[in-house]
């Protein structure tokens, strides 16, 4: 006979991934690069989960204390010290302290940024200039701004620029196509990118 879960087992499973549910989805975020799957994601939520217990659970054992109700403590146990601990590690992520931590200390660490394409992007400032060469030989010239777009899925490298320029001969500045346009241009045939 097969058995469902009731509704109190699923209660106390989300209950046990909740922390690195939290913890990776708000890093997902603002972590440049491939989502993973569905099962990767999974096995990183209960090893994140597992962690968080480890070293946050016993704070939560402690008797003696702030006498607080049973709901506040579930809400700052699975809800609000997670979010405390996942922005901490965006900021340490954005500010990139772990490399200047394992610098200081002598250590070489492998970038959290997969491919060179996600760390070139991920830095640019709002309207930085590019300059697109594809296999074809035809060149584009335009601005990331706000609206422009570098895909971040191995699959496909394709990019968006929301205005594409006029590329002057010599030392003559660009000038905007009139009218405005931007361009969709597949990572497939792109040969290089300069950026200014």
């Amino acid at each position: 006979m097969l058995n469902f879960p009731s509704a109190k087992d699923i209660t106390e499973l989300a209950m046990l991934l909740a922390p690195g549910l939290i913890i990776l989805g708000i890093r997902a975020r603002f972590k440049e690069g491939a989502v993973p799957n569905l099962k990767d994601r999974a096995i990183a939520y209960a090893v994140t989960s597992t962690a968080y217990y480890a070293v946050v659970g016993p704070l939560f054992q402690v008797d003696a204390g702030v006498a607080l109700s049973s709901w506040v403590w579930a809400w700052l146990h699975y809800v609000l010290v997670p979010l405390a601990i996942a922005s901490l590690i965006v900021l340490f992520d954005q500010r990139e302290w772990f490399y200047r931590l394992a610098h200081y200390f002598g250590f070489r660490l492998a970038h959290h940024i997969p491919a060179a394409w996600d760390y070139a992007f991920s830095k640019l400032n709002r309207g930085t200039f590019v300059w697109v060469k594809l296999n074809s030989g035809t060149e584009y010239a335009g601005k990331m701004g706000a609206r422009s777009f570098a895909s971040s899925s191995t699959a496909e490298r394709d990019l968006y620029l929301e205005e594409v320029w006029q590329i002057n001969e010599g030392d003559e500045p660009w000038t905007r196509m009139e009218p405005p346009r931007g361009v969709l241009l597949c990572g497939r045939d792109i040969q290089r990118i300069e950026i200014f």
